[in-house]
């Protein structure tokens, strides 16, 4: 049976980066994930100087359309409006407080390609950013965030519908302080993105996510980049930091920091079906409904 999988969080794979000054490479990397069972995802931009992520969007912009494989359903910014502690890999010297101005010429650029933002709700600044964007039309994502409990309730009271990567580059779970981490778990309407790559998250965590939240608010994400699946090994740039190729095959900065996954969607959804917990029907769609629930779109 043929995979119509979506990928809303994926900054690139196989040597191919979704910042990458020749748009063409988005077109290759369309074609690349229709291989692996991929009809649609957002190309992923990850904290970088305005100019950047401006001259990424018109580059998708250019090529939107005009792809033969997975189709571009828009772009998700992750970043750089993110808490400097939970920078994960992430260039701290681009990480930078909320700007509305910034954050309308993102959207005045991409001319409706612009879909999901990832943000830290705790920083300064968040309420008019949120509700902008929200009015906007773009879906809002709480993450690389040190949120405490009532921060992150006021993010969805702004307007935020999800939570990026549970569990990874937040505060962990404390029985004083849940945390983003216990408000996720514990709200039912946000959607949790999760990287079930058995890296990012132990099997356990996993099966415990699975029994306690709503199934229909649950997103496989791969949040690859181009190491992703590449097999050249060695030490490369990744927004101007050095990750590699760990011996367990996770790609992670030189001090051992998590990169990103080096798995591919379909994988991830194999490797969930394998806990056997959940039929099959429910777990695709948390790598196809789901996301697109999220989105408000349809293939």
């Amino acid at each position: 049976m043929a995979l119509n999988l979506i990928d809303i969080h994926i900054h690139g794979q196989g040597g191919l980066d979704v910042m990458s000054q020749d748009p063409r490479d988005i077109l290759k990397l369309s074609s690349r994930l229709r291989e692996q069972g991929v009809a649609g995802f957002l190309p992923t931009i990850i904290s970088s100087p305005k100019k950047d992520i401006l001259r990424t969007l018109e580059n998708i912009k250019s090529v939107h359309g005009q792809e033969k494989g997975a189709k571009i359903l828009g772009v998700h910014l992750e970043g750089p409006f993110l808490h400097p502690q939970r920078k994960g890999t992430h260039n701290l010297k681009y990480i930078r407080p909320m700007n509305l101005k910034e954050v309308k010429e993102w959207v005045a650029v991409g001319e409706g390609l612009v879909k999901l933002v990832t943000l830290a709700p705790e920083l300064p600044g968040a309420e008019p950013v949120i509700r902008y964007l929200v009015k906007k039309g773009v879906r809002v994502s709480m993450g690389h965030s040190t949120a405490k409990w009532s921060e992150a309730r006021l993010g969805k009271a702004f307007g935020a519908k999800s939570v990026t990567h549970l569990f990874n580059a937040m505060e962990p779970f404390h029985h004083r302080e849940p945390g983003l981490v216990g408000f996720a778990l514990y709200d039912r309407d946000l959607f949790t993105e999760v990287i079930a790559d058995g890296v990012h998250l132990s099997d356990e965590t996993l099966r415990f996510i699975l029994k306690t939240r709503p199934l229909d608010k649950i997103i496989l994400i791969t949040d690859g980049f181009y190491l992703t699946k590449l097999k050249n090994h060695g030490v490369f740039n990744f927004g101007g930091l050095k990750v590699k190729v760990f011996p367990d095959g996770s790609l992670r900065k030189l001090d051992g920091t998590l990169s990103g996954s080096n798995t591919t969607l379909s994988e991830i959804v194999n490797r969930v079906l394998k806990l056997k917990v959940l039929p099959r029907q429910k777990v695709l769609a948390m790598a196809s409904a789901n996301p697109l629930k999220l989105l408000g779109m349809s293939l």
